[in-house]
Order: C-alpha cells, then sequence, then structure tokens
C-alpha cells in the first residue's frame, strides 16, 4: 500500500494540477488497484453496517502530553474567547476526567473511560426504544449495542456545568500499551494513569516518589485489583506480540512454508483481472466537484482567445462569410431550439477560418451568461480522423464522445451506466458541437452512433439529444471510410434499416462559399481546381496543370519526395 501511494502521488505531481485535481488522481488511483468482494460492495452501495457488536470500544491516549495529538476548537467558539484565554483544545476524555465531580474523586481512568459519560451541558436523558404497530421493538443499525439500555445514576458536574451519567453496560477500554521490556518508565506510567485516581497529571502520577516505577511497587495491590476488571490477559498479549515481532524468517519454514513462495510467484504474475469485461474505471472527479479527465482519455481541448484577437479574426471575414457567421450567432442568442447547418464550399473559401470564428463566438457567448458554469464545456470542435482534428485544434469524434473505433459502425453500443455518469459530468451541459470533414463522416456514424450517444448524454429522445450542430466541409473531397456518404439512406444489417430516417437530409440545409481566399493572387488557378472538384475539368486545365510536371533528372535532390507505398519509400531511401 505505501507503494501505491508512494507512485499516485509521484503520478499526480507529474501532472502540473491543481490539488483537488491531485487528490482526484490519487484517489482514482487507490479506487482502482484496491479489490473489493461482491458482498462488500453491496454493504457499501446499501449503506449497511460491516460489522456490529454488543459494547462499545473506547481508546485512551496514554502517551506523554507532548506525543498526543489535539484538535482545535471549531472557529466560532474561538472567536468568542477572550483575548487571554489559552484554552483552544477542544476537550476530550481525559480533560472530562480531570473535570469530574468531586463524588467520583475516587474512580481511575479505566473506570472513568468505561462506566461513564459526560455528554454535553443538558442533563441526560434516558432514550427510549420505538416500537413497531405490533409494539414490538423497531430494528436499526445498532439493534446489538445495548450500551444505553438504561442510567443508573447521573450526576452533575459542578465545574463544566455538564451532565454525567452512568452506563448500564461498560465499554471495553484499549491503551497505547507500552512495552514492559523495552519502555519500562512508560509501561509502570501508563499502568498508574488507568488504574490509579488522579486530578494533576503532571503531579499526581509521579507523586513523591523518583521514578514511575517506584509508584508503581508502592500501590502494585491496589493497580492489580484494578487490572483484573480490564487487563486479564493483556501481558500474556504483549509478550505474544513481542516475540512475534521478533521472529526470524526462517520461522516462516515452519509455521508456514509455502506461504513466502507463493507470494514471490503472485507478486512476479501481478495483478490478474479475472472479469475484464466487467472492470470499469472509476473516477472521483463528481465527488470532488471538479471536471473529469481520466488518464486513459484525450482532453477536451478548449482554445478561447483573448477578445482582442478575437476582433481581428471576425474583421477579417469577407462578406459571405460574415452573413453565416452572425446567422449562427444569432441562433445562438435566442433560438430556443436546436440549429442545424451545412457549411460547404471549394478548397480554399476560408471554411476554416469561419468556423474558428464561430468556435470563439459561442465559447465566449456560452461561458459569459449569467449563472453559467465556465467549467463545463458547452461546445465542442470535433473532425473525424486525428489529422484533421489536430489542424482545427479539437477532438476526434471517437475520444470526446467515448465511441470505441473498434466496433461497428452499424451496430450502437450503449455505455455502461458509470461511463455514461463520467461522460455527462464532463458534457452534460454541451449546446453545440461544430463538426469538420463531414465528407469523411459516414451515414452510420452520424445517425447511428453520433444520433444516439447524444441522446444518452442528454437523456434526451430528442434527434442528436437536442444538441445543435453545424457541419463543414465539402462533399466532392474524400469519402468516409468503411460507411456509406452521409446524404445516403442508412444500410444496416437488419431489414428495418430501411425505416430508419435520413438526419442529413430532414435537418441540414446547405449554405456555400464561393469567394477564394486561398489562391486570390492566382485566379486561374483557383478555377481550375474548382473544376477539377466537380469534374468538370477541360483537356486545356490538364495541359495547364502538366507544365508544372517534374522530371527526376530535373528535380533537385533536397527536394522532398512522396510514395503511395512504404516499400517504395524505402527502396528509394537506399539509393
Amino acid at each position: 500500500m505505501s507503494d501505491l501511494l508512494r507512485n499516485a502521488c509521484a503520478e499526480a505531481k507529474e501532472g502540473n494540477s491543481t490539488i483537488k485535481q491531485q487528490v482526484r488522481d490519487i484517489g482514482n488511483k487507490f479506487l482502482n488497484s484496491v479489490e473489493i468482494s461482491a458482498q462488500e460492495a453491496v454493504y457499501i452501495i446499501l449503506q449497511l453496517p460491516m460489522r456490529k457488536s454488543s459494547r462499545n470500544v473506547v481508546f485512551i491516549n496514554t502517551s506523554l502530553p507532548n506525543d498526543r495529538v489535539e484538535l482545535l476548537k471549531p472557529l466560532s467558539e474561538i472567536e468568542k474567547m477572550s483575548d487571554e484565554s489559552e484554552e483552544i483544545h477542544s476537550g476530550g476524555l481525559l480533560k472530562r476526567y480531570v473535570e469530574r465531580p468531586d463524588s467520583l474523586k475516587n474512580i481511575t481512568l479505566a473506570d472513568w473511560a468505561a462506566w461513564y459519560d459526560s455528554p454535553g451541558l443538558n442533563k441526560y436523558k434516558k432514550s427510549v426504544k420505538k416500537s413497531d404497530i405490533d409494539n414490538l421493538p423497531l430494528e436499526d443499525e445498532d439493534e446489538n449495542n445495548d450500551d444505553d439500555l438504561g442510567v443508573q445514576n447521573t450526576e452533575s458536574c459542578v465545574s463544566s456545568k455538564k451532565s454525567v451519567k452512568k452506563r448500564s453496560h461498560a465499554r471495553i477500554i484499549r491503551s497505547v500499551w507500552f512495552n514492559k521490556e523495552s519502555q519500562p518508565e512508560k509501561h509502570y506510567r501508563e499502568l498508574i494513569m488507568l488504574f490509579t485516581p488522579w486530578r494533576n497529571e503532571q503531579a499526581d502520577l509521579i507523586g513523591a516518589y523518583s521514578s514511575f516505577q517506584a509508584h508503581y511497587e508502592a500501590r502494585r495491590d491496589e493497580i492489580s485489583e484494578q487490572m483484573q476488571q480490564y487487563a486479564v490477559c493483556s501481558e500474556d498479549l504483549n509478550e505474544i506480540q513481542h516475540h512475534l515481532q521478533e521472529c526470524d524468517d526462517d520461522a516462516y519454514d515452519t509455521i508456514a512454508p509455502v506461504t513466502q513462495d507463493t507470494e514471490r510467484r503472485d507478486e512476479n504474475e501481478g495483478n490478474t483481472d479475472t472479469h475484464p469485461d466487467l472492470n470499469e474505471t472509476y473516477d472521483v472527479s463528481e465527488d470532488l466537484g471538479i471536471p473529469s479527465r481520466l488518464p486513459n482519455n484525450e482532453p477536451l481541448i478548449l482554445n478561447e482567445m483573448e477578445d482582442n484577437e478575437y476582433r481581428r479574426l471576425v474583421q477579417m471575414l469577407n462578406k459571405k462569410q460574415r452573413e453565416f457567421f452572425y446567422h449562427a450567432l444569432h441562433l445562438m442568442k435566442i433560438s430556443d431550439n436546436p440549429f442545424y447547418a451545412f457549411l460547404s464550399g471549394s478548397g480554399g473559401v476560408g471554411k476554416s477560418h469561419l468556423i474558428k470564428s464561430i468556435y470563439q463566438a459561442a465559447l465566449k457567448h456560452y461561458n459569459k451568461r449569467a449563472g453559467e458554469d465556465f467549467r463545463r464545456v458547452q461546445v465542442l470542435l470535433l473532425a473525424p480522423t486525428g489529422k484533421a482534428a489536430y489542424l482545427i485544434k479539437g477532438n476526434t469524434i471517437h475520444s470526446a464522445l467515448s465511441i470505441p473505433a473498434s466496433q461497428s459502425l452499424k451496430i450502437y453500443k450503449p455505455l455502461d451506466s458509470g461511463r455514461l455518469n463520467t461522460l455527462r459530468c464532463e458534457l452534460g451541459a454541451l449546446n453545440l458541437i461544430l463538426l469538420d470533414e463531414i465528407s469523411m463522416v459516414g451515414n452510420s456514424m452520424f445517425t447511428v452512433q453520433l444520433n444516439n450517444r447524444l441522446k444518452d448524454l442528454k437523456g434526451s429522445k430528442d434527434d442528436f439529444g437536442g444538441v445543435s450542430i453545424i457541419t463543414i466541409g465539402d462533399l466532392f473531397q474524400l469519402k468516409p471510410v468503411m460507411d456509406g456518404y452521409i446524404f445516403t439512406d442508412l444500410q444496416s444489417l437488419n431489414y428495418y434499416s430501411v425505416l430508419a430516417p435520413n438526419l442529413w437530409k430532414k435537418y441540414f440545409r446547405m449554405f456555400e462559399l464561393d469567394e477564394i481566399m486561398r489562391q486570390r493572387e492566382s485566379k486561374m488557378f483557383a478555377e481550375i481546381l474548382n473544376r477539377l472538384r466537380e469534374g468538370k475539368h477541360t483537356t486545356a486545365d490538364l495541359q495547364k496543370l502538366k507544365e508544372r510536371c517534374v522530371q527526376e533528372s530535373n528535380c533537385p535532390q533536397e527536394a522532398p519526395r512522396l510514395f503511395i507505398q512504404n516499400a517504395l519509400v524505402d527502396k528509394y531511401n537506399e539509393q
């Protein structure tokens, strides 16, 4: 366990995260490394007591005063105290014993801890067992605890004005119990402290004697009589424990001959999950009230610009870009219903620049509304592939929405409750998705995976869970991998797929940008590219492009070469 804690702390510090996030990382490490039985899990979930006893147990700290840890009083009580007062520590068992009534002055600390209580300023009232309709006692989680079945006597403590009650059944007392051989003075001091009456710990325990052992020898009979009630086998148990600590490692060969070998084998094998399909990764983020970020998940990227940089970005938009920008911003501000749009255009018309502007506008709008938690993700910038997501500084659909890349796109598999709750904590406030490179998103990914995941995420039966979506891309570009075009009807593995609606045709309307921004200095080249995109290129266009072809003999040696196969790359590099 110490190694686990050390490794967890090291991993938490490496992340350069806040204190809350470090606590989360350490908690996750422990929760996912500690084994727990099914029965224990059930008891924890149902909040059932995992143990019951007929007696309470109380610990008496018999250490030296300097070795004890004391709790401070609440700040509200300290503020009410006078400036000269130094009583800043909360009262405890020892303090209540010192302040006991004069009628109990001959009571030892062991008797006080076992039989007496000082519950507060009010007189103790005997608890009454509740009964059911049949006049039978109601069961509760303390049904086996009969400590408070009756009160034999109550007295008032004059010095503290607190009531004192005597219990019907004694507590079991525990103490430090110092070893007589290694710490003799502390051992005898502890016996005097427990089994003789005293008021002043500093003066009464040592008394007029030169040592605690001398004091003990003088009162041996009195102390031994008290010990018969509370420490019948303590000396024997202490001796056994001392011998066990001094046992040589060779003793294991006699006591448990194969235990050490089994432990070494288990350590070499490491942890083995016998049910990998049922293994879940728990995250304590919700318990700590901080955004979730599982270590195996790609963190969501939110790159909000400074206001001045954002304004310069918007000022660079051309007329048609500005029209769509203000249309989207207007819908964000006034529409209570989700909206959908498809922004298209050939290469170089400024789609990426426009979508970057809309994304920044959405971040600033949703994060500055009154009452909104700016830490919650409300806008996502997504792309179907990692390279496309990197270029727009966003996330992939798979990583952001926890869609496994290995599963079939035509069959939707809902997340289990634990992972879904984690995703809801992170994306429960999602309002808008900007989806780039829509040409590479197939109808199965769009209608089956994305649609159903958003429904589960938002807990809504509405299409896409009521989340607004703006798609960006050029349908003349790359087609989806292992999937059909997004505008075609769904072709699933069952016959009912013909009844599935085509959400693309149902909701999305196209807005096309046509002003070339990237190649504005070369109008002829831009026009050729547009005709190639639509398959309307002419022979003259091809001839014009071939003029730029370079033969291998005329190509500079330092110029990079592109190949379609790794074998060709290796062949060229070996030359």
